[in-house]
């Protein structure tokens, strides 16, 4: 087995192991800490990989082309004093990443994605095995279990919807691996329930009209779902006072849509942070800000249930609207044309990620864009 091979499936499978073992570090009473161990190894393994290899290209493609377009606005912002030391820092070692899975993924293709999909639910299963073993032993507040009595079930996940999104690529693991599709289902239904998620209903919802609708069988129809849901947390923000109606998604009590009543509306408060802070912005929103603009504003500073930002508005205020219609394009643009038989694990996957970047903490979440990069270079079963 010469070098390559060993980079290829050691940092991936390091990729794999973010979200499923993400909070095991609160066993020393450090959160979601587990990347600052996974993220500098799999950058060593790389960085030898290049001395081995004694010849280096720099990778060139349209989404690394705006990553890169991105990092210049973020040192830019920095130097002008709009983001904080401890920021910049972080994004430029976790996009110089970012950079480098993207390269590896392109350059293996299809290999990529059988690896992740013949493996995941073995990772999957297991960090939950060993969360269970662990919780017999130790326990603490909002670790494995959420919610006190509520018993909300998020294993190491560092995020019940993390959980969710793990455990809806690990069903699509199970199908890869030709595991009975009604057997996998029931499986999915089973990880949203005991996670309890607000928004566990998305990763069923996707799963019935991949599996069992033709809705998504057009090239077309796909790109624009893909526009959609990429949009919809940007829409949610503008408008959000007027959303109370979604109440009924909320799994714990309701009693008013505000902070203190919904945790439905505390999910999607951040949406609306970010958009008053793009018409603040004003023009200068068009342009990219960088990456830790957003964070290091006051009104994410001053605001504690700001969460950092999440999801695609926070993306679109740090790389501004321009390169985010233009991200959006060269997805849209590398979209693969699936043969039908793969089209509806194609499909499932694709939304599942999309919808976890779109709606979740973190839209340039290494892992799902690992996922992304995979079936954009899927290329064995191109029609």
């Amino acid at each position: 087995m010469n070098f390559k091979i060993s980079l290829f499936k050691s940092v991936l499978l390091f990729m794999m192991l973010a979200l499923p073992y993400g909070n095991i570090s609160k066993l020393f009473d450090v959160e979601d800490a587990f990347i600052y161990f996974l993220y500098p190894l799999c950058f060593a393994i790389f960085i030898v990989s290049f001395l081995q290899r004694q010849k280096t290209e720099v990778p060139v493609d349209g989404i690394v082309i705006v990553i890169y377009i991105a990092l210049t606005a973020s040192a830019i912002s920095y130097f002008a004093g709009f983001i904080e030391t401890n920021l910049i820092a972080a994004e430029f070692f976790k996009f110089a990443l970012f950079i480098l899975l993207f390269e590896l993924v392109k350059s293996n293709g299809s290999r990529s994605v059988d690896f992740i999909l013949q493996n995941y639910s073995n990772v999957f299963f297991w960090s939950l095995i060993i969360s269970l073993i662990v919780y017999a032993f130790i326990q603490k507040p909002e670790f494995i279990f959420y919610d006190g009595s509520a018993y909300r079930f998020g294993g190491f996940h560092f995020e019940l919807f993390n959980f969710c999104f793990s455990a809806a690529i690990c069903c699509a693991s199970l199908i890869y691996k030709k595991i009975n599709k009604a057997f996998v289902f029931c499986t999915l239904c089973f990880f949203m329930y005991v996670s309890q998620s607000n928004f566990s209903f998305i990763y069923i919802l996707i799963y019935l009209i991949s599996f069992h609708t033709n809705f998504l069988s057009s090239l077309f129809i796909r790109r624009i779902s893909t526009i959609i849901v990429l949009t919809i947390p940007v829409l949610v923000g503008m408008i959000l006072d007027q959303l109370s109606f979604l109440t009924f998604l909320s799994i714990r009590e309701t009693t008013s849509f505000d902070h203190q009543g919904s945790s439905v509306f505390t999910r999607l408060y951040p949406y609306s942070l970010a958009y008053t802070q793009l018409i603040s912005d004003g023009i200068f929103s068009l342009l990219p800000g960088g990456f830790g603009y957003f964070e290091s504003t006051d009104f994410v500073k001053d605001d504690p249930m700001s969460y950092a930002g999440t999801g695609s508005p926070k993306a679109l205020i740090n790389i501004g609207v321009i390169l985010f219609s233009v991200l959006i394009y060269l997805l849209l643009k590398k979209m693969p044309k699936v043969a039908y038989q793969d089209s509806r694990l194609f499909n499932f996957i694709w939304f599942s990620s999309i919808a976890f970047i779109s709606f979740g903490s973190g839209f340039f979440n290494l892992f799902a864009w690992t996922i992304l990069a995979s079936l954009i270079f899927w290329r064995k079963n191109y029609v």
